[in-house]
């Protein structure tokens, strides 16, 4: 009877052992794969600063002319009714009012669901995208390309597309925050392509309707990936000390 005891303890030990080991191992695991990923996006952040510097000088030194005339007469070689179309509501669904509205509604749902802090770290994303747009137009003050289609030129400046930027920073940390709540790897992959996409198609829409240059789409999405690294690099340190 003794023994049976004993035995039965002693299995139990060795399952409360196992189980603490585990749970250390996973904590281990996850703070590895954080500071990982805190690394990985301190990394992005720089190298988006420093090709949107790098980008921003050959633009001010009208180095970009060629390779933006090139791009241009390319894609619009290959333009036709339909595709345009499609073009000027992808370029609506990037348009400042409309991007904040989404964030609007993004906002609310995610109070909905008591996740207030991530509405809030979306909420300031935008916030900061609208101003680093019109910062950063008002002083590399480049002038629009003459539009296709017929379409009338916006009344701001060309560099950088604020259609570019507002997309990667709406669509990449919504895709984040929404992540962030998922385990299944196949869905947070499709979350991440639906975003993906969205940005690409936004910013392609200005180049092959002539409101931007090729490279203002680029430094807009390099503007903006500079950004959203610098946010999300915030939250996943606030995650990991939480």
């Amino acid at each position: 009877m003794c023994e049976h005891v004993n035995g039965k303890t002693s299995s139990r030990g060795i399952l409360v052992g196992r189980n603490r080991t585990g749970q250390h191992f996973t904590y281990r695991l996850t703070i590895v794969s954080g500071r990982s990923t805190v690394f990985i996006r301190f990394a992005l952040a720089a190298i988006s600063v420093l090709v949107f510097a790098w980008l921003s000088a050959n633009v001010m030194t009208n180095n970009t002319s060629r390779f933006d005339d090139h791009i241009r007469n390319f894609v619009h070689r290959a333009s036709h009714a339909g595709l345009t179309e499609a073009m000027k509501v992808a370029s609506d669904l990037g348009e400042a009012a409309n991007v904040q509205f989404l964030t609007l509604a993004a906002v609310v749902a995610f109070w909905i669901q008591g996740r207030s802090r991530d509405g809030l770290v979306l909420a300031v994303t935008i916030l900061g995208a609208g101003v680093l747009g019109n910062v950063l137009k008002l002083y590399f003050h480049r002038a629009r390309p003459v539009p296709y289609f017929g379409l009338a030129s916006p009344g701001t400046f060309s560099f950088p597309s604020e259609h570019a930027l507002m997309a990667i920073c709406f669509y990449m940390v919504l895709a984040h925050l929404v992540n962030s709540h998922v385990q299944m790897v196949r869905i947070r992959v499709g979350i991440w392509a639906v975003a993906v996409s969205k940005t690409l198609v936004i910013g392609f829409s200005r180049i092959y309707l002539g409101l931007h240059y090729p490279t203002d789409v680029v430094g807009g999405y390099a503007a903006g990936a500079a950004w959203v690294s610098a946010i999300t690099l915030a939250d996943g340190i606030r995650r990991l000390v939480s």
